[in-house]
């Protein structure tokens, strides 16, 4: 039901939502002002979950190459079909090229997107496959994982608009400025998350959970939550800047780097129960940062003056 609803909500904010720094997420519902989007994050892994429960996992090599083809292709030529017959006589503001490039961008995110509802999927179909206390334990792991997402994206989405500044001027000193700020709040943000919520795991378990047995296994693996912002700010700072510089195939390519390596620390790790599943899961939040960051030079590149900038400054 949470997942319909959501869903619904997003079909509201496509007809009715407001816009903020060009882009429409949210839906004002009068007495609250709320991204729905938000809310899926809760609802598609439990949905994909559900879906999985009976089936082998990790996928087979061939079925994960099938569902990226199709994600990567298959909506975007449907897509790019239907604006050429819409826009047959091509007015001027049309540029084939520019949809192009944009179909392109939102593939690859999307692709990022659903690899890292997949990745949450993962972690509890396995957890289910140890017992029904694992299982609700790793999903209020993930819940607490969103939680600390909405205060670590202000800082990935600061960055994107920066960083695309930045790139637009060709102005690399500004654009190494903005990662460097950008950076160094989000981490130190991330520290203090995870500072308060080690201190103020029981209380914040008693929140989420009032079964005794429940309260005292999240409890257990609490340490888990508390790596979970350290782990993660540079994978979302690094999102922001690789979309704010529309180098989506990095971003894109190292995803899938980083989902293929937190497969494989299951395969390893998934005999030393939630512990190896918790284990892999944050091993992969940091792969994704590192990965990306490893690339930082190409988005620097983008950011050098070319010769008409420079001739342009020194007059």
């Amino acid at each position: 039901w949470l997942y319909g609803v959501t869903a619904v909500l997003l079909i509201l904010v496509l007809l009715l939502g407001d816009a903020a720094k060009g882009a429409q997420r949210w839906l004002d519902l009068g007495v609250i002002r709320f991204q729905p989007s938000e809310l899926m994050k809760l609802a598609m892994p439990m949905v994909i979950a559900a879906y999985l429960h009976h089936r082998l996992l990790p996928p087979s090599v061939g079925t994960m190459a099938l569902t990226l083809l199709l994600i990567r292709w298959k909506w975007r030529d449907l897509l790019a079909g239907i604006a050429g017959r819409v826009f047959r006589f091509r007015p001027a503001w049309f540029d084939p090229a520019a949809f192009r490039r944009f179909f392109v961008i939102g593939g690859d995110i999307m692709i990022r997107t659903v690899l890292i509802l997949l990745s949450e999927a993962v972690l509890l179909n396995n957890a289910a496959t140890i017992g029904d206390l694992s299982l609700a334990t790793a999903q209020l792991v993930l819940v607490m994982f969103s939680l600390i997402s909405f205060g670590l994206d202000g800082y990935a989405h600061a960055a994107e608009a920066l960083v695309g500044e930045a790139i637009g001027r060709r102005n690399l000193p500004m654009l190494d400025q903005v990662v460097r700020r950008t950076n160094i709040l989000a981490g130190i943000s991330a520290l203090v998350i995870s500072i308060l919520a080690w201190a103020g795991g029981p209380l914040i378990i008693a929140t989420l959970t009032s079964q005794a047995d429940l309260a005292a296994m999240t409890l257990a693996h609490w340490h888990w939550v508390a790596l979970l912002a350290p782990a993660a700010f540079l994978a979302f700072q690094m999102d922001g800047i690789f979309i704010g510089a529309t180098r989506s195939r990095e971003m894109r390519n190292a995803m899938i780097l980083a989902f293929a390596g937190f497969l494989l620390v299951v395969l390893v790790a998934g005999g030393y129960g939630l512990n190896g599943l918790l284990a892999a899961f944050t091993i992969y939040l940091g792969l994704r940062g590192i990965t990306l960051m490893v690339r930082m030079r190409h988005v620097r590149a983008m950011a050098m003056p070319d010769d008409n900038t420079a001739r342009n400054d020194t007059r």
